[in-house]
């Protein structure tokens, strides 16, 4: 990843096979643009050969995701 100008980093192209883990451990709460955010970060990754998991997803997190059928979608880890 390069920095940008801004200061943010620049998502460049990901090894096929590549996993991207996203760790809800601090998540108390997701509304729906966390969910359509965790939606393109899987579109993204997808394209690039990766795949994308989500790990430590308690409580209302876990509710959430398996009410929006996320489960499907992603591999989820509580």
């Amino acid at each position: 990843r390069a920095p940008a100008a801004d200061g943010s980093r620049r998502c460049t192209r990901a090894p096929s096979g590549c996993e991207f883990v996203v760790d809800m451990a601090d998540a108390s709460y997701m509304d729906s643009a966390a969910l359509g955010m965790l939606l393109l970060l899987r579109e993204h990754v997808q394209q690039q050969g990766g795949r994308v998991s989500i790990t430590n997803c308690r409580g209302q997190t876990y509710d959430v995701l398996q009410i929006a059928n996320f489960h499907r979608l992603f591999k989820i880890a509580q």
